[in-house]
C-alpha cells in the first residue's frame, strides 16, 4: 500500500460527498474507487475487555473506510450530509441533530470560532472592549 492509495480514496470520498451535497449523481470514477477498496478485506474487529479494537494492515483499514463510505452514500443517511458553515472549513458531517439544523462540523472548533468572531464583531461595532 502506498500513500497515493490513501489519497485516492480520500479524494473519491470527498468527490462523492460533494456530489451528494449538490444533489447530483455520484461521479463514476469515485464510485469505482470506493467499490474497488470496499471489495478488499476490512480490518478485523476485536473485543478486548469491553473495548472494540481494529486490527489489520493499512490496506485493510482503507477497506473499512471505503465500506463505511459506501454504506453512507448508498444509504438513508446520505440525505443528512452537510458541509460545515464556517468559512474556510471543508469538513462534511452527518447531521443527526433533532431538527437537522446543525451548522458546524463541531461546536468545539468551528462553532466556537464563529461565535467568538461574531461576539468580537458585535463589540467592535458597539465600541466596547470585548470581555475575555
Amino acid at each position: 500500500m502506498r500513500l497515493s492509495d490513501a489519497v485516492e480514496l480520500r479524494e473519491a470520498i470527498y468527490s462523492a460527498a460533494a456530489a451528494r451535497l449538490a444533489g447530483g449523481r455520484l461521479p463514476a470514477a469515485s464510485v469505482a474507487v470506493l467499490n474497488r477498496w470496499s471489495a478488499s478485506s476490512p480490518a478485523r474487529l476485536v473485543l478486548e475487555g469491553d473495548v472494540v479494537r481494529r486490527r489489520g494492515s493499512a490496506a485493510e483499514g482503507l477497506a473499512s473506510v471505503a465500506r463505511n463510505a459506501v454504506e453512507l452514500f448508498g444509504g438513508d443517511e446520505a440525505s443528512l450530509l452537510r458541509e460545515c458553515g464556517r468559512p474556510g472549513c471543508t469538513q462534511v458531517y452527518v447531521d443527526r441533530s433533532r431538527g437537522q439544523r446543525r451548522e458546524w462540523c463541531s461546536m468545539r472548533t468551528c462553532g466556537n470560532r464563529v461565535k467568538a468572531s461574531q461576539f468580537r464583531a458585535r463589540h467592535r461595532v458597539a465600541g466596547e472592549a470585548p470581555v475575555a
